[in-house]
């Protein structure tokens, strides 16, 4: 579903992938990087080029591992913060092009061109409380258009994606144990809407830590002369906020 709010970020993987670059599609626990690359593949399909996906573990050895056996041709790599975190550490070999395509939740526009292609009738005082809760996160956002077929309220909806995302909370919860992002996260979660530059001041964030603090999936920055950042998954601060 997320490819209907992807179709530009697809447009880019296909245009990269026929320039013979290897793509690289990044992203947290159901931030839709599969879904993107096979939406990219089935693209590049119609126009006659055969391109696989190689889909990376979290595990940094086994992923440098498999990069290491990966046989030679096309493909488009998938993988988490694990996988970002081994590109950042590894020479690439000489003459080949990695092109990072880092995912991050989705603006408020997307969310509703997604709700639109899908055909939901979807009101925009739904939309915004859809978002909030959210996030952006394109697993939730599928989840709330999903839910609010058989529960129309608003509070019905998010009571019941607690419960039925809860899988998904805990896999974001260890990728923000890594000790990177919990000291960056706990600052957020403190502060609330902050600049980067404030964040990256009080926590010694480097940029890299900030795009994986984004990939995991339950926060937003914004791009611009004052770029800000903030937990914007209404869900998940519900949920840190029950588990203490």
């Amino acid at each position: 579903m997320s490819e209907y709010a992807r179709v530009r970020l697809i447009d880019r993987l296909v245009e990269t992938a026929v320039r013979g670059r290897t793509c690289v599609v990044l992203g947290g626990p159901g931030m839709g990087k599969t879904t993107v690359a096979r939406a990219a593949v089935e693209e590049l399909a119609l126009r006659g080029r055969r391109v696989g996906i190689l889909e990376l573990p979290e595990d940094e050895g086994d992923c440098n591992r498999l990069l290491d056996e990966a046989p030679e041709g096309p493909r488009i790599l998938t993988g988490g913060l694990g996988l970002h975190r081994v590109l950042a550490k590894r020479v690439a070999p000489e003459g080949a092009v990695l092109q990072r395509f880092p995912l991050s939740p989705l603006p408020r526009l997307d969310l509703e061109s997604w709700a639109r292609r899908s055909g939901a009738r979807i009101g925009r005082e739904e939309l915004l409380l859809a978002f909030e809760a959210s996030g952006g996160h394109p697993l939730l956002f599928a989840a709330w258009l999903h839910t609010r077929r058989s529960l129309p309220a608003p509070e019905a909806i998010e009571k019941e994606l607690m419960t039925a995302q809860s899988d998904l909370f805990r896999r974001i919860d260890r990728e923000l144990l890594a000790a990177e992002l919990a000291a960056p996260f706990a600052w957020l979660e403190e502060h609330g809407l902050s600049s980067v530059d404030e964040l990256r001041r009080a926590t010694r964030a480097d940029k890299q830590t900030v795009d994986r603090l984004v990939m995991a999936g339950p926060v937003s920055r914004t791009q611009g002369e004052r770029s800000e950042i903030q937990i914007s998954c209404g869900l998940y601060r519900r949920w840190r906020a029950e588990a203490r």
